[in-house]
């Protein structure tokens, strides 16, 4: 399906980048990022500010493979954590389940954290 929507110009993609402080919305990564439409191009979705939003390339493959089977709103999907630190999180969790006989919902959270914190000082290429 051809998009409708005339591609972005460098200088477009620049100041929505610095807009959002050159850090993808959903994990706060600074590397690899791309700019997103909201309302897709090939729906007409405009290159209106408003419509724009900076994501890295794994968010973003991400979120156009999830929206189209959970049929989620982009700000809603934005509150979730990411995938990368979600499984991240769960082989810490795994690995603590190994040490540990009891392992509680506030330790899972603690994880949770520090496996995000972890991303973001990292700021590896996926």
């Amino acid at each position: 399906m051809a998009d409708k929507t005339p591609n972005l110009t460098e200088a477009e993609k620049k100041a929505i980048k610095k807009r959002d402080n050159n850090k993808c919305l959903k994990c706060g990564r600074s590397k690899t990022l791309v700019i997103h439409h909201i309302v897709e191009r090939y729906l007409n979705g405009p290159n209106d500010p408003e419509n724009l939003a900076t994501l890295c390339s794994s968010c973003h493959q991400e979120w156009h493979g999830l929206h189209e089977v959970d049929k989620i709103s982009f700000e809603e999907w934005l509150t979730f954590p990411s995938s990368t630190i979600m499984i991240n999180c769960l082989k810490m969790a795994k690995e603590n389940l190994k040490n540990e006989e009891e392992f509680t919902l506030q330790d899972f959270f603690r994880l949770l954290e520090n496996a995000q914190r972890m991303y973001l000082i990292n700021d590896f290429d996926r």
